[in-house]
Order: structure tokens, then sequence, then C-alpha cells
């Protein structure tokens, strides 16, 4: 299976260091990484009773503050098969990048 990634993936954390384990592990596989730190997004109070809540509470707030992620179709833990929408992601900025790719090309 590969996996085509043509914008920074989100890491939900403000956490430097984390930052820098992510990016040690995905830079070789072409996939950049940006922080909610470094896009200005507000750090949620961690208040889940388990450190999977918290990173739940910490995804959700990051994917509704930056806009890339538009809904969730999927509940911590539930199964998934092949083929199931797991996310739907805003692709405004992708469908601007075509208008003006076609607009460059008409002229």
């Amino acid at each position: 299976m590969s996996v085509t990634v043509t914008t920074p993936l989100l890491l939900a954390s403000h956490n430097q260091g984390k930052l820098r384990e992510f990016d040690d592990l995905l830079r070789p596989l072409g996939i950049t990484i940006t922080s909610a730190a470094a896009m200005n997004l507000p750090e949620p109070e961690e208040t889940g009773s388990t450190f999977e809540a918290n990173s739940a509470l910490k995804a959700e707030a990051a994917a509704q503050a930056s806009g890339l992620v538009l809904s969730v179709a999927v509940d911590a833990g539930q199964s998934v098969r092949s083929g199931d929408t797991l996310l739907q992601l805003d692709d405004a900025l992708a469908r601007a990048s075509v208008a003006e790719a076609e607009a460059l090309v008409e002229q």
C-alpha cells in the first residue's frame, strides 16, 4: 500500500520533541509534518482520563481549528474495513490550486 501526501501532515501536538520524533520517522517516506504549535492552534486542556482520550481531544481540536479535516467518521476502537470512509478532508485549497493551474493553461 502506498500513500501520497502532498501537504504537510498535521501533528496535533505542541511538544517539539514529539514533532522531531515523528519527523525522523516520516521524512524518509517523503511525508512532511507540521505541528499544532507551528500553525498557532490553541492547545486544548487535557481532560481525558487516558493518554488515548487526551490524544483524541487534541486531534479533534487541531482538526477543527486548522480547517484541514472537516469530519471524522469513526470512533476510537471502532473496527473499520478496507474502503470505509475514515475522515473527510477540506479540499478547498486543492480545488483552488487546480483552478489556478487551469487558468494559466488557458492563457
